[in-house]
């Protein structure tokens, strides 16, 4: 669910409307704010949406949250490596 609301917001960076990019930082917190809130969530849209997040939290210099979403993504990785080998 997350990956397609979430590559919505490269494109809009790139707009040629200028409407359109200046929402892009809307955008970029409510897919964070959006993830979080489902972040215990063990699927692999979650792991994907924290890859997409992290990238745009480096992209965007937060490097704090770049660094708790792709933590994150290999907590759920091992999440479900677990239940694998079990």
């Amino acid at each position: 669910m997350y990956v397609f609301e979430l590559t919505s917001i490269f494109p809009a960076s790139f707009s040629d409307d200028q409407e359109v990019r200046e929402k892009t930082k809307e955008f970029f917190q409510t897919a964070k704010f959006c993830l979080k809130m489902d972040i215990d969530n063990v699927s692999l849209d979650t792991i994907h949406a924290s890859i997409l997040v992290g990238n745009l939290c480096g992209a965007e210099g937060e490097t704090a949250g770049e660094a708790l979403f792709f933590g994150k993504k290999s907590l759920l990785i091992d999440n479900i490596n677990a239940h694998l080998t079990n």
